[in-house]
């Protein structure tokens, strides 16, 4: 039986004012009806005020337009008995009358006669103020009849200004001239606020500017009996507000009467409904929005158990979402609420995606046990079942996204028939099955699968849960199958499908977890003592690599890494483990002794070596490996993998393209290479690095051609850093772009000084990396550091390594082409050492072989080494190339080179590298002989000369 809430209706009627609802409706009333009279009212006096106002200056211009043209009519009667005068009065040559002439007529004063040889032009109207604060003299000139001269008359001022004296139509009125100064006015002009005036037109008939007319707003008749016709709008407009707030109170209170009382009601019933008091009733007829709103306080009573119960085992299976728990236990709650809602299920199970998305398993509704695989023709059967819609006692369902079906055959599943699902007393092999597809993104990836003997009668609100309860199964299978493509993305390196540096760090200690549980001992590789158990980690760096992502571009690079894993994942045992850690690094994990880890170390590192072909490319590259033992070399894994790494470093210093095992001597390398890097960065910043310069001669007669430009780096505190030990780190690092730019505006400052100087014409040479050529802006950079010293492009020779031709020719010549077209030259360095080969040395984009120095050493000493000097020089000549030979450091070296014809020597023989000011002064001294060593080079033979920019290697 329900229960009624709410206070009685007498005492509700007698207390309704004072509740604070019915205070403030009746207060919003009132305001309501209060302001809008009083708005209309205050406009409609505005409204009024301002039409009188509108109305008196009319009348104020009318009069200053009034008195404006009686001033005109009174000047232009002035002027005509000027002009009659003019042409009848005698003329005088004296400059005015005789003494007591009378005036022609009252509208003119004195008249005088003016020859033309004391005026030469006079404007037909005068007007000034000889004294301030009294009126304006005004004086009218007529030209005589006969060309004598000019008439010149005084317009009295008792005539002319007579309408604005003392009573008169324009008292209180002034005139000023255009430029505001007063011709007449009894008081200061522009005293009083709220001036009007009226513009008198003399241009035409006077041919002066024109006069205003000012005078005040001064009250009009009108206006005074402004305030006698407001004083019965007032009263009318007072009477009209008060009978609306009179009415206005009336309908308040009444309709704050008739509106409490259910309020009221409606306010306890919630508040017990709030106690959790859910047997809580309204009752109100339901004649009105208060009747229909308790019907629905009173239906939401009847349903909130109900929610609530649906809310706990939503918040459960919200819970073991957000928890991680198992999909089964999920599963297992949902079941479990579907069999309450769906009382006249026989049987309900759960068919699902398993998290890879490659096969379905079946649940029923156990938490504990494990999910069945579900066979692919079950699937089938289940896609086939919900598009079937043959009984019509299922299809009264009609709800979007359900489909229901009948079944009368047998499941095309085994795990569908009866007496396979866990439940003997309730076998699925009943007459009707409906099937409720769980979609995530339009894909269905679970069935809720409903077996009955008879079509289910579900309620609405059954119905709309066991859709909640399906978004949640979707939600749940995808929150997996995401989890589970996101540890596979933690472990995995989406390029080549290796693991990631995650992914090796986890085999890595399941590898040392596995060889501190014990395992069979194997022999260290060493030799000095018993066998260990152990692996090896390789670590592996491309050498070349950057070159061909900046001349080839990031999608070649990204190939040439997939095909470089493939090599490597073909070459390494099954049980080894393979992993790209960034970049252009792989490691190789390997089980067994130190010496299976080098061996195998040595064969990756020639078969990456083999050329590459790839998109119509043959890339070469190389690697260089580092090889760690465990437990021989380190125990623990970050220590393993750092001093394989460190292994790795060692081997490029060696020359690249090799392999080594870690020594303890390795980490005072590394150590140096972090200290180089640290303190390279800082002299770039600070422009502390120095440029030398070593000259190219002419062989005949010792001719300055070009001087090369060397970077070199005097710390202050560790002295000279040789450049064979701070460039491989600046390539290594991405320094080396810096590195270039700062030598290029270094020499090209220095070359424009020289120029000033009065040194001999000679060309700059600078080496340029693979990163410079790899900018799009590169040649465009160039030509604006020879503009900004003021050079020409012939006045720089670029330097090019060969290993820039090993991949794309094609985007070398594309970006050295633009600047040999304005003349500037480019030389191959350390020609003969590189990769391009004689069939495509014609087509590469440079000016000058340099031969290197590996080759001018052994002349005289070798007949091969002669031979390919000789074979270079022929080719050169057959090209049209330029030849320079680097190193030359002997007389019979320059001897042999002589005879072949060489064009250009650089070496020690002539210079070596020296700072700007000493090579100014070597030009001066001439290189006939070997000159004496450098003050500031080592006592010790540079092995060569150490190019500035080299190819940036892997």
């Amino acid at each position: 039986m329900s229960e009624t809430s709410g206070p009685p209706a007498p005492r509700g009627r007698a207390l309704f004012l004072r509740s604070r609802i019915a205070r403030r409706i009746f207060g919003v009333l009132l305001v309501a009806a209060l302001l809008p009279t009083t708005l209309v009212a205050w406009l409609g006096h505005q409204a009024f005020i301002v039409r009188e106002e509108a109305r008196a200056e009319r009348h104020a211009k009318e009069r200053l337009k009034h008195m404006g043209l009686r001033l005109y009519d009174r000047l232009d009667a002035a002027r005509s008995a000027l002009a009659v005068h003019a042409g009848h009065a005698p003329w005088h040559s004296q400059e005015t009358l005789p003494s007591g002439a009378s005036s022609p007529s009252k509208a003119l004063g004195r008249v005088r006669a003016l020859s033309t040889s004391n005026v030469h032009e006079a404007p037909p109207l005068l007007a000034w103020q000889p004294v301030p604060g009294e009126a304006a003299r005004v004086q009218l000139a007529q030209a005589d009849a006969a060309g004598r001269g000019w008439w010149l008359a005084d317009v009295p001022p008792e005539y002319l200004w007579s309408d604005f004296h003392g009573e008169g139509a324009g008292a209180g009125l002034c005139v000023l001239d255009a430029a505001g100064r007063a011709l007449f006015c009894p008081r200061p002009p522009g005293a009083e606020a709220g001036t009007l005036d009226w513009r008198l037109f003399m241009r035409a008939g006077f041919e002066a500017d024109d006069w205003r007319i000012v005078g005040t707003r001064h009250p009009s008749a009108e206006q005074s009996g402004l305030a006698a016709n407001e004083l019965p709008y007032a009263r009318l407009a007072g009477l009209a507000l008060a009978g609306t707030l009179f009415v206005a109170a009336l309908l308040g209170l009444a309709m704050v009467r008739r509106t409490l009382v259910p309020l009221e009601r409606l306010t306890a019933g919630t508040r017990r409904l709030a106690r959790g008091e859910r047997s809580a009733r309204v009752d109100l007829p339901p004649g009105d929005e208060f009747g229909e709103l308790a019907g629905a306080l009173n239906g939401m009573a009847t349903h909130i158990e109900q929610q609530l119960q649906a809310l706990e085992v939503q918040a459960r299976i919200d819970r073991d979402l957000l928890g991680g728990h198992a999909l089964a236990q999920t599963m297992a709650h949902v079941i479990a609420r579907v069999v309450e809602l769906a009382p006249q299920a026989a049987c309900i199970a759960i068919a699902a995606r398993d998290v890879t998305g490659k096969g379905w398993l079946l649940y029923l509704g156990d938490a504990h046990t494990a999910p069945r695989a579900l066979p692919a023709e079950a699937a089938t059967w289940l896609a086939a079942a919900s598009t079937n819609a043959a009984a019509p006692a299922q299809t009264a369902l009609g709800l979007p996204g359900w489909w229901p079906t009948a079944h009368t055959g047998e499941p095309a599943s085994a795990d569908l028939e009866p007496g396979r699902n866990g439940a003997p007393d309730a076998p699925c092999a009943h007459a009707y099955v409906t099937c409720v597809p769980a979609q995530w993104r339009g894909d269905t990836v679970a069935w809720l699968v409903l077996h009955g003997a008879q079509a289910l009668a579900l309620t609405a609100s059954a119905r709309q849960e066991i859709e909640t309860l399906r978004d949640r199964v979707a939600i749940a299978l995808a929150a997996a199958a995401r989890e589970h493509h996101l540890v596979e993305r933690a472990v995995r390196d989406s390029l080549t499908g290796l693991l990631n540096r995650h992914g090796l760090h986890d085999a890595c200690d399941h590898r040392l977890a596995q060889a501190a549980g014990g395992g069979e001992a194997v022999s260290d590789g060493t030799g000095k003592g018993p066998g260990t158990k152990g692996f090896s980690a390789i670590f592996i760096d491309l050498d070349g690599f950057k070159e061909v992502n900046d001349t080839l571009g990031h999608p070649m690079g990204d190939a040439v890494l997939r095909a470089v894993a493939e090599r490597l994942r073909a070459l390494i045992p099954a049980e080894a483990t393979l992993a790209r850690t960034g970049g252009d690094e792989f490691v190789v994990l390997l089980a067994g002794a130190a010496a299976d880890g080098e061996q195998l170390a040595q064969a990756l590192c020639q078969a990456v070596a083999l050329p590459i072909a790839q998109h119509q490319h043959v890339v070469h590259l190389g690697a260089s490996a580092g090889v760690a033992h465990h437990p021989s070399d380190a125990g623990e894994r970050d220590e393993l993998l750092r001093r394989a790494d460190v292994a790795m470093y060692a081997a490029k210093a060696a020359g690249r393209g090799r392999w080594r095992r870690y020594a303890g001597s390795m980490d005072a390398v590394a150590a140096e290479r972090a200290w180089i890097t640290r303190e390279l960065r800082v002299a770039l910043e600070q422009r502390a690095l120095e440029v030398h310069y070593q000259p190219r001669i002419d062989p005949r007669d010792g001719r300055l051609i070009s001087a090369e430009a060397l970077v070199r780096w005097f710390h202050p505190e560790r002295g000279a850093i040789a450049p064979m030990r701070f460039v491989p780190v600046a390539e290594d690092t991405g320094l080396i772009e810096r590195l270039g730019e700062f030598v290029l505006d270094t020499a090209l400052a220095q070359q424009r000084r020289w120029r000033d100087a009065g040194l001999p014409q000679a060309r700059m040479a600078v080496n340029v990396s693979a990163r410079q050529l790899g900018d799009p802006g590169f040649a465009e950079g160039i030509f604006a550091a020879l503009a900004r010293h003021g050079l020409a492009p012939t006045d720089l020779e670029l330097e090019l390594t060969e290993s820039l031709f090993a991949g794309d020719t094609a985007l070398v010549q594309r970006a050295v082409q633009p600047l040999r077209a304005q003349g500037v030259l480019v030389a191959l360095d350390d020609f003969g050492t590189g990769y391009s080969s004689l069939a495509a040395l014609h087509s590469l984009p440079i000016d000058v072989l340099k031969i290197d120095r590996s080759f001018v050493i052994e002349l005289g000493v070798r007949d091969s080494a002669e031979a390919v000097v000789r074979t270079v020089m022929a080719l050169a000549r057959a090209l049209g190339k330029c030849v320079v030979a680097e190193g030359v450091e002997t007389a019979a070296q320059e001897q042999h080179l002589l005879a072949l014809g060489c064009d250009e020597f650089q070496g020690y023989r002539y210079a070596r590298p020296m700072p700007a000011a000493e090579l100014a002064a070597r030009v001066a001294a001439g290189f006939a002989a070997p000159a004496p060593k450098n003050s500031l080079e080592t006592t010790k033979r540079e092995p060569g000369k150490v190019p500035q920019v080299e190819p940036v290697a892997g």
